[in-house]
């Protein structure tokens, strides 16, 4: 769909572009206001598009296989769908984290910030489902179907994460993690997933999520 809409401004083609956009971004604000229980079974890869039809669900459950990520600023673009609403709402500076380096996190990462809301195995999702199809309790099914906790290797980094990214501006950033990469692997592979990306979109980036 990037590469589409990116075509698409090329090719003078650029209110089929916008309306791509438009009828995205109004589905995720349907789903974020919509009365009803909105219910996210995940169970792979949740990027782009996927997040912003799961993240503002009032149920995200996990299967084994979720692997959240926004890596927007590698593309030359911004976190959208939502993304800047969310994403400043979760623990500590996490969410700048994310957004500015689009790293990768697991089910149990994705529990311990919030971003999803319970785990399931992936064997038990379409049974989960067709319950839910039924009409059966929502919390009932989630704590019938259960996955036992896991480790969030994410919950050692917080200290490292807070630190760095209580940055005022990006170029504060940058130089918090310069000083702390010569002895701080984490600082140094978060520098050199910055370093690489759109700075364009890194500083759009920064002050999205800090105002929001």
């Amino acid at each position: 769909d990037i590469r589409k809409v990116t075509d698409q401004g090329k090719n003078g083609q650029k209110a089929e572009a916008i309306r791509f956009w438009a009828d995205e971004y109004r589905l995720n604000t349907r789903i974020k206001t919509y009365p009803k229980p909105y219910i996210a079974l995940i169970d792979g890869i949740v990027m782009g598009g996927g997040v912003g039809l799961s993240l503002h669900g009032h149920y995200r459950v996990a299967g084994d296989r979720y692997l959240f990520a926004m890596p927007e600023v590698s593309i030359g673009l911004f976190p959208d769908v939502g993304g800047t609403y969310a994403l400043p709402r979760l623990p500590g500076e996490s969410g700048l984290w994310l957004a500015m380096t689009g790293s990768r996190l697991k089910r149990a990462d994705a529990l311990a910030l919030g971003l999803a809301t319970h785990a399931v195995a992936s064997a038990d999702l379409a049974e989960l489902k067709q319950k839910l199809i039924a009409g059966e309790d929502i919390e009932t099914c989630l704590t019938q179907f259960k996955a036992a906790a896991e480790t969030a290797p994410v919950t050692e980094k917080m200290n490292e994460i807070n630190e760095y990214f209580a940055a005022k501006d990006l170029m504060d950033l940058i130089d918090r993690l310069e000083k702390a990469s010569a002895g701080s692997d984490f600082a140094a592979q978060c520098l050199g997933i910055i370093r690489k990306a759109s700075p364009t979109s890194l500083a759009i980036t920064f002050r999205q999520i800090r105002h929001g």
